[in-house]
């Protein structure tokens, strides 16, 4: 198992685990406390988590307080699409949501349950390689458009999104990013 890397080449789903990120995950693992509770070792698992949270936020340039932890791509991406039908619900104001092509398949199935709700979707097309067309990106953004559904590195084919051309576009027309 030890060159298992050296012929690894989906590093957009998983990579090899860096020596010092591995011993201090071996070291976790004997932290089995509820990290709501009072009590010593769930005091010790909650301690960890917060010294996590504030590594990752001074990595990401962020407050700690806004990072969520999830345990899978279907939940992370089920919370954000939620929280906009749930604004939705609530305001009864239309909601118009585009989604690249080749998106994890979470984003079409919540996509698709919304819809049964009346939450509008559409997706945006990309080329041979991947990538996002931006000239059908822009023609697709309608008045009550509140969220563009892109991945930044495609697990399957590798293909890197150009990020900060799709905020640019979505500011332009008042998306909030």
């Amino acid at each position: 198992m030890k060159n298992f890397a050296q012929g690894y080449f989906d590093y957009n789903a998983t990579t090899p685990l860096l020596p010092e990120v591995k011993k201090t995950l071996l070291e976790t693992l004997d932290l089995f406390g509820n990290p709501s509770s009072l009590y010593r070792q769930g005091q010790e698992a909650k301690e960890c988590i917060e010294q996590s949270r504030d590594i990752i936020s001074k990595t990401l340039s962020c407050q700690s307080s806004q990072l969520l932890f999830t345990g899978s791509a279907t939940e992370s991406n089920n919370h954000v699409l939620k929280s906009f039908f749930n604004r939705y619900i609530k305001t009864k104001k239309p909601l118009h949501i585009l989604y690249s092509a080749i998106e994890h398949s979470s984003i079409r199935v919540c996509l698709d349950w919304m819809k049964d709700y009346g939450v509008e979707s559409d997706e945006i097309s990309v080329d041979s390689h991947g990538l996002i067309q931006m000239a059908s990106l822009e023609s697709q953004i309608k008045p009550h458009t509140q969220l563009i559904v892109v991945m930044l590195a495609n697990n399957e084919v590798g293909t890197i999104q150009p990020l900060k051309e799709i905020v640019t576009l979505a500011k332009k027309h008042g998306l909030k990013v």
